[in-house]
């Protein structure tokens, strides 16, 4: 149980002056950026919590220019991650970027740039989940796991070869 007068009071942002409104919307979108969000997301908040127009191209620019949002460093940090930590194929973070309002350029720009590497995380993959590497039964589900997380059949009929290779000794 929360203690008396602990809990916050709504604002409604129209009974404030503009000064305050300005300073309400700027703590709310501060807020919002606490982790690292695109500027696509930012506009997309700011309009769901009903900050009006003329104000939210002036949030949007006081946090490009303190850089509290950068799509070309978010997409940099979000490959990296993608990569690494959540083994995403670059079909599936292009997906993802896109969806989070990254344009297509950057993301190519980016992708070209820090250059994943499609085999090495579907390799980590099957190493990761395949137990029985025998079993053509557990091979089929791989592979279809695997596709359906953005590999290309090449780089699939790649890894599992490779995987086999190493299970017999060659």
């Amino acid at each position: 149980m929360s203690a008396p007068g602990s809990r916050k009071r709504k604002v409604d942002p129209a009974l404030l002056s503009e000064e305050d409104r300005k300073e309400y919307f700027k703590n709310r979108m501060l807020y919002f950026l606490e982790r690292r969000k695109t500027l696509r997301e930012v506009q997309l908040y700011l309009a769901r919590i009903h900050c009006p127009e003329e104000l939210q191209e002036e949030l949007l620019q006081f946090a490009v220019e303190y850089h509290f949002t950068d799509d070309e460093d978010y997409a940099r940090s979000f490959i990296t991650d993608s990569v690494h930590l959540r083994n995403r194929s670059r079909r599936q973070i292009r997906y993802e970027l896109e969806q989070k309002g990254v344009s297509r350029d950057m993301i190519e720009r980016v992708l070209e740039e820090e250059n994943p590497d499609d085999a090495e995380t579907a390799a980590r993959l099957v190493q990761k989940r395949l137990r029985q590497p025998e079993d053509p039964a557990a091979r089929r589900k791989m592979a279809a796991y695997l596709a359906s997380h953005g590999f290309s059949y090449d780089i699939i009929r790649q890894v599992l070869k490779e995987d086999e290779e190493f299970e017999n000794g060659e």
